[in-house]
């Protein structure tokens, strides 16, 4: 094996261990501030929402910190900031150490998974750079896939306590490893080119966000619409748009390398649209899973489609700055279109939820359709 892959998969176990350490207390978190700290369920969503708020929170930091000390020492110092979140949990518990614990762990994944995107587009060969880009993200996925599964079990056996070790281990052990790679700066951090806000970030961004409301719509409502229609077995909704997800990023990765990011960016969000519209309606529940693996398969491109868009044309000392903002418009999606379908549910019913996330779908297509004639207005 070759350095640039040994590396590779380096930053993938690195990508990996955070995800993983947060997810393997999911299933086990809330219980413990239920039953052990006897509070509420505002309690609950306040402790773990500040995971994702602290990985919008680090996402903007993050292409400052690649152009001062480097991808690695920066993928380093994400690992090293899950792992001390982690920690905390070891410590007397109390609602404050826990908020803070979630925090950090989120901060730290914010940082690993920026940077760890950043490498990749940086550094993969151009004609495989979409189908890295798509392989690396499924370190997200694995880790809040197989996470639970085994905080569930750890605690089953052991208990809370062996929890926490298992979510400090893993982040601790890449860390290490991924900080005595060589780390070289891409820039200066005084450098005026790396701004606040990119602009190349946004229009990626927000059409990022508009597609990521499917994925809300499923996870969070999937199961609810199907018991609402008396049908058994709601989280086949969830499964098949998970199977979908990865099936797509499994083997439809190279696509954005054969056929252009912009074309594969809107024929996904056609695809999502398309899926999300046979949810809405679906007479019978067969359709309706089938609808959630179209919306699955159609979200899996659009992340490293817009990401390689997101940067295309941009110095290397900008492009950690530009991802950064750029994945931050997923965790502002997440957090702003729960509170969004939650009313719209309550006030129109299920249905309406999955319409309009098919509508977001057609925006996207519209929005990359659009910025991809400019692009080519521009060249003559």
């Amino acid at each position: 094996m070759n350095k640039w892959k040994w590396q590779f998969w380096l930053v993938f176990a690195a990508a990996f261990s955070v995800f993983f350490a947060i997810a393997v207390l999911i299933p086990v978190l809330p219980l413990f501030i239920h039953e052990k700290l006897r509070l509420g369920d505002v309690a609950v969503g306040v402790i773990m929402g500040l995971q994702p708020t602290g990985a919008v929170g680090s996402r903007l930091l993050v292409g400052r910190a690649t152009s001062k000390f480097g991808i690695w020492r920066t993928l380093a110092f994400g690992t090293s900031l899950c792992a001390l979140g982690s920690l905390l949990f070891l410590l007397p518990a109390s609602d404050v150490l826990f908020g803070v614990a979630r925090f950090l762990q989120g901060f730290g994944e914010g940082f690993t998974f920026t940077a760890g995107t950043t490498w990749v587009i940086a550094t993969a060969p151009k004609e495989q750079k979409g189908k890295l880009v798509s392989l690396f993200g499924l370190s997200l996925w694995l880790g809040a896939t197989i996470g639970p599964m085994v905080g569930g079990f750890i605690n089953s056996v052991q208990g809370f306590l062996a929890v926490a070790i298992a979510a400090i281990l893993p982040p601790s052990i890449f860390g290490v490893v991924a900080f005595f790679q060589e780390s070289i700066p891409l820039g200066s951090s005084e450098d005026k080119s790396v701004e606040w806000i990119p602009k190349e970030s946004l229009a990626p961004g927000f059409t990022l966000a508009l597609a990521s409301t499917g994925f809300v719509a499923v996870s969070t409502f999937g199961a609810l619409y199907f018991s609402s229609r008396s049908w058994n077995y709601g989280a086949w909704m969830v499964v098949a748009y998970g199977l979908g997800f990865v099936l797509m990023r499994v083997f439809g990765g190279h696509w954005i390398d054969r056929y252009s990011s912009s074309r594969v960016a809107a024929s996904s969000a056609s695809l999502a649209a398309l899926g999300m519209l046979c949810v809405v309606v679906s007479p019978f529940w067969l359709l309706t899973v089938f609808g959630s693996l179209l919306g699955g398969l159609g979200l899996a491109l659009m992340y490293p489609a817009l990401a390689i868009e997101s940067v295309r044309g941009v110095e290397p000392a900008r492009q950690g700055n530009v991802l950064g903002w750029y994945t931050a418009f997923w965790d502002l999606s997440l957090l702003g279109s729960n509170f969004l379908f939650g009313w719209l549910a309550a006030q129109k019913g299920y249905p309406s939820v999955f319409l309009v996330s098919c509508l977001a779908s057609v925006l996207c297509v519209v929005f990359v359709a659009t910025r991809s004639q400019a692009r080519v207005l521009k060249s003559f």
